[in-house]
């Protein structure tokens, strides 16, 4: 019985895991293709995520703070910032930034739960202008 060939969908919220998916499948000469796919995010730029659904929308508007440190990160490097101390204020080591692609990853705590988002940038105009997320409205407060 031969393998068929699979296609695989990654968002781009959980961008690291793909790239390694991506290489696993390579290295192991798997009949499978990965392709990377924009983050469906909550219109407070909450990435989508089934470990969210107890968050009610206090919860998920205290969040969105991750997501606007990402798109202020990168902002920020856009406009030519090319030090740690550039986004953090309290560091000091220089981060230098020669080619593209590169992440902007972050991770904040609620409910026990470790929520990562990350912002992938794989050229120049998503650099410039953001990545091209899906955003959709949040969830009715129950």
């Amino acid at each position: 019985m031969g393998l068929s060939y699979r296609l695989r969908y990654f968002g781009l919220k959980d961008i690291g895991q793909a790239i390694l998916v991506k290489r696993a499948v390579a290295d192991l000469l798997l009949d499978c293709e990965i392709r990377f796919v924009p983050t469906v995010r909550y219109k407070n730029g909450v990435p989508i995520s089934s470990r969210l659904r107890r968050f009610n929308r206090s919860e998920l508007d205290e969040l969105s703070c991750l997501f606007t440190a990402l798109n202020r990160s990168r902002e920020e490097i856009a406009r030519g910032a090319s030090s740690v101390k550039d986004l953090v204020a309290s560091a000091t080591s220089r981060i230098e930034f020669h080619k593209l692609p590169f992440l902007i990853i972050g991770a904040a705590m609620a409910h026990g739960l470790t929520v990562s988002d990350s912002i992938y940038v794989p050229d120049q105009d998503t650099l410039l202008n953001g990545a091209q997320d899906i955003w959709i409205d949040l969830p009715k407060q129950s």
